[in-house]
């Protein structure tokens, strides 16, 4: 019975290692060692693998068996930080959600999930705020084949110290080509400036962007870059006190920011966000103030997640591909490892908006 479903599960997708472990009774482990052609499996059992293997026709991944083959079998998920992090308040609004590197994990683990290895994932932080030569422990250590950085920074002698590491290493950072080492970007331009033409197009006249810190996010220009060219390609005047930049990336910042504005007596009919921090933010000054979500004031969030879906009402988003992202930082490192003389590897997605009930079309409006 089992054989017959996988057989006719073998005609409609990929035969993986587990396929074979479960119709020839034994565990993956076991597969993988007759693939190498261990001495350490009896000659019945390894039979009895063989067949499986000739009865479901799988075709190993030769590429991710070499990894297999590397000294740790593990690679490395770092996380780019700036001073320390308390974890004790990380449910606090005075703290960062990490909805991008989470996401972008998620990529990772989807293509390891799709390859036919037994690999671990080691997670460590890179505090930026120190000692930049202070690399994480499991790199020192040498615990790892290799490893993916995640988090935005703009400091190049950052960039020197990842490319001098004596392991391979991928990139996941936004707008900012590093030179000899593997990158995978997200085009805070190319997001900001398709979010802000859309809330032109559809009649607002009052639109303000709420970005992240300008000190130290390399983002902030890009973010600031498209939204001055989507207002000239649509001949919109700009507004400039309507440029937000946020102390801190948290909810609590993005408050602050947009609460001091309309202190001002300034009010938008329309935000953009710069991530899902920001919004969080937003959406709590306007809810303390009885300001309506689109009704009053139109939302658009840079990167799209779960949040942006379950919120209320839920928030039009800018998808960057987060996941996509994850999975080519993984073949890109899983290319490296397998060959150190690999070109250099970029990849930069192309965002695209996903409407939801955030925003109104302000041009069906009747004119007051």
């Amino acid at each position: 019975m089992f054989q017959n479903r996988i057989k006719t599960k073998r005609d409609y997708t990929m035969v993986t290692i587990w396929d074979v472990a479960a119709d020839a009774g034994v565990s993956k482990s076991t597969v993988s060692l007759v693939l190498n052609s261990s001495p350490l499996v009896k000659e019945e059992t390894r039979r009895r693998v063989m067949k499986s293997i000739k009865a479901l026709n799988y075709v190993p991944n030769y590429s991710a068996r070499s990894l297999i083959r590397r000294s740790n079998n593990s690679i490395g998920i770092i996380h780019m930080s700036r001073g320390a992090r308390n974890t004790d308040h990380r449910y606090e609004w005075s703290y960062s959600s990490d909805s991008f590197t989470h996401d972008v994990e998620e990529g990772v683990f989807q293509a390891i999930a799709q390859q036919d290895l037994d690999l671990s994932v080691m997670k460590d932080r890179y505090d930026l705020s120190h000692d930049i030569h202070n690399i994480p422990g499991i790199i020192r250590s040498r615990r790892v084949d290799g490893a993916i950085f995640i988090g935005g920074f703009d400091d190049e002698d950052v960039v020197e110290v990842i490319r001098g590491l004596d392991i391979p290493a991928v990139l996941v950072v936004s707008s900012w080509a590093a030179d000899g080492v593997d990158t995978v970007f997200h085009s805070s331009y190319e997001g900001s400036r398709l979010a802000f033409k859309k809330l032109i197009e559809t009649g607002h006249k009052r639109i303000c962007l709420l970005n992240c810190p300008k000190s130290y996010f390399r983002v902030w220009p890009e973010r600031v870059r498209g939204v001055r060219d989507a207002a000239a390609e649509c001949g919109y005047a700009l507004d400039e006190r309507l440029l937000l930049s946020a102390e801190k990336n948290t909810p609590q910042s993005g408050y602050m920011a947009f609460k001091e504005l309309l202190n001002s007596g300034l009010m938008p009919d329309a935000v953009l966000t710069a991530n899902n921090e920001m919004a969080m933010g937003l959406q709590r000054c306007l809810y303390e103030l009885n300001i309506r979500i689109p009704e009053d004031i139109s939302v658009i969030c840079y990167e799209d997640s779960s949040f942006c879906g379950n919120a209320s009402p839920a928030l039009s988003a800018v998808n960057v591909e987060k996941e996509l992202i994850g999975k080519t930082a993984f073949q890109f490192l899983l290319n490296r490892i397998n060959d150190p003389q690999h070109p250099i590897q970029t990849f930069t997605p192309a965002p695209h908006l996903i409407m939801r009930e955030s925003l109104l079309d302000r041009r069906q409006l009747p004119v007051p």
